[in-house]
């Protein structure tokens, strides 16, 4: 029972805080379900199973990860530049750098596979040599006539 009071009262609160277009904005902006989560004093995963069990919540959730990952190439492309103005860069700073701009690559890859998916699934083609080279050499060695239709007596 008290499970219930909890999930009435954190979708009373995200109501009053806006509901589904604060989740929207909070989510396309950079905020997490884990961030969201901390906000309203409660678990991640509490917050997730309850938010998407709504579908209207569902739906703004997915529409926003898909914005934030326009959000993350931002950001990435904010790191990289101001690694290029910095006077003081190191090989320890040049590390922190890409290891953070391939996280948020890796965040967005995920968020709108889409749009920033590099390397696209295509349609896998299967070769086997051995069997062609098999049935070429058949071919070769065949004699004439080996393809020839047997009749029979009754067949004219």
């Amino acid at each position: 029972m008290a499970g219930r009071a909890l999930k009435k009262r954190l979708l009373n609160e995200i109501k009053d805080l806006g509901g589904p277009e604060y989740v929207r904005e909070f989510i396309a902006s950079g905020g997490t379900i884990l961030d969201l989560a901390d906000q309203l004093g409660c678990s991640r995963t509490y917050l997730s199973r309850h938010l998407h069990a709504q579908p209207e919540y569902s739906a703004v959730i997915n529409d926003a990860r898909r914005e934030q990952a326009d959000t993350l190439a931002e950001e990435a492309l904010k790191i990289a530049d101001q690694m290029a103005e910095a006077d003081d860069i190191t090989r320890e700073s040049i590390a922190v750098a890409k290891e953070r701009i391939d996280v948020r690559k890796w965040l967005a890859t995920v968020n709108n596979p889409e749009r920033y998916q590099t390397n696209k699934p295509q349609a896998a083609v299967t070769i086997n040599i051995n069997q062609l080279h098999l049935e070429a050499l058949k071919k070769r060695n065949a004699l004439p006539g080996d393809d020839a239709k047997v009749v029979g007596e009754g067949d004219e």
